[in-house]
């Protein structure tokens, strides 16, 4: 298959902004060059990369209008394979304090004090190299060890990163959607890569179990995350904890407004420019 990248060269003061635009564009990952003044964002085809930089540039506008410097062009290379161009970045990346994860082929051990989350990459999202994925697994380890045995969903599951870290944390079951068939076969796959096949399970939606949840976590850009606000609330409505990322800390308010009055914040975290709220029901 042809390799199909957008690229973004941008000026260096303005390079974390604009990856963090990207991430909420629906990139699944981002590559830096030169210092982070060329971006390259991987696709499946020319018109998913035209689709990426549309809602870029469009979300650009929101967040830095004026913003000069920054250009966006797709390439399509015949003679290359995206498949293999947009895995050889990916290494060991920590986690939280006690996880670290890598893909399935790198031998690298884990540093003293922790353990590894192995992963065959696909195109999902997931890899543990963005802040979101920092944020959600940090909040998810620490309900997690301080709620033994919980029942965790991940709604938006991915590559089932945060699946992982619940039951690595100590849960007792974790249970992941997403709307991407490639992404459940690819957390089926990890979840027997991590030994964990038997206390994780992986679904589209609606074919997941009925039944209460702990812990809800969804790490989802945000124009997803706000389609989709009213599923995710009947599936926390009985958790204790309810626990959102993915989004810019511009769009902090909106996505609570979103889950209001049903769910009130009870703790937030930010890294670089994105967000993540910890919410819980509000009481009847």
């Amino acid at each position: 298959m042809s390799l199909v990248k957008l690229v973004v060269s941008v000026p260096r003061k303005l390079s974390e902004s604009v990856s963090a635009v990207l991430f909420e564009a629906g990139a699944g990952g981002i590559e830096e060059l030169e210092s982070g003044r060329k971006l390259l964002v991987y696709a499946a085809t020319r018109e998913e990369a035209e689709a990426i930089a549309d809602r870029a540039r469009a979300l650009l506008q929101e967040v830095a209008p004026g913003a000069s410097g920054v250009a966006l062009r797709v390439e399509v290379d015949e003679a290359s394979d995206w498949a293999s161009a947009w895995t050889q970045h990916l290494g060991q990346v920590a986690l939280s304090d006690t996880l670290v994860i890598q893909p399935h082929w790198d031998e690298t051990p884990a540093p003293p004090g922790t353990r590894r989350i192995l992963f065959d990459p696909k195109l999902a999202f997931g890899d543990g190299g963005h802040e979101t994925t920092r944020l959600a697994a940090a909040a998810v380890e620490r309900f997690c060890r301080a709620r033994p045995a919980a029942r965790v969903l991940d709604f938006g599951s991915g590559t089932g990163v945060l699946a992982f870290v619940a039951l690595f944390s100590g849960a007792d079951s974790a249970f992941g959607i997403d709307i991407d068939p490639v992404a459940v076969a690819a957390a089926q796959r990890n979840a027997t890569l991590n030994g964990l096949a038997e206390r994780a399970h992986f679904s589209l939606p609606g074919e997941n179990p009925d039944g209460r949840y702990d812990l809800v976590v969804a790490n989802v850009e945000a124009p997803a995350l706000l389609a989709v606000a009213p599923d995710i609330a009947r599936e926390a409505r009985s958790a204790e904890r309810l626990i959102l990322t993915g989004f810019l800390e511009a769009r902090r308010a909106e996505i609570a407004a979103a889950f209001a009055p049903e769910f009130q914040i009870a703790g937030d975290a930010a890294a670089g420019d994105w967000s993540l709220l910890e919410l819980t029901p509000s009481p009847s």
